[in-house]
């Protein structure tokens, strides 16, 4: 009966060896996971460019996301100054905010990915921002 009893011991002890915490200097991250990473959500956007007949499926209820976030800030949503006024609160160049609101005809998936991913800057800008209006 010892012997289960010890092999149990010394399991939980090296699991909680590995588990547990240490104290010291953080180890840096891994940059090839963030790689790995990075590489499947473009090859998974590069998918679903393939696959749906208007890429804009994906790309219209990010859109109304960032109206509703951008109105709930003050800015007009068919405003000529709202590309501008959110180019400003996300710190994105203003023709990439109007290529990822306006963009009907996203030519390849790298413009596909690009535009969801500005947009989804965009959104998290107006989320993050302070929950005063910008602009009245």
């Amino acid at each position: 009966a010892h012997l289960p009893l010890a092999c149990l011991a010394a399991l939980t002890a090296a699991w909680l060896w590995k588990n547990l915490p240490r104290f010291g200097r953080a180890r840096s991250a891994d940059a090839s996971a963030s790689r790995r990473t990075a590489s499947q959500l473009a090859d998974e956007a590069a998918f679903l460019w393939r696959r749906l007949p208007d890429p804009t499926v994906l790309t219209a209820p990010l859109r109304r996301a960032v109206s509703m976030a951008a109105a709930r800030h003050g800015i007009p949503p068919d405003a000529p100054e709202t590309t501008s006024l959110l180019a400003t609160l996300s710190g994105i160049p203003e023709p990439r905010v109007a290529l990822a609101l306006k963009a009907t005809n996203l030519a390849n998936p790298r413009q596909f990915t690009a535009a969801v991913a500005d947009l989804q800057l965009i959104l998290h800008s107006c989320s993050q921002s302070s929950a005063s209006p910008r602009h009245e």
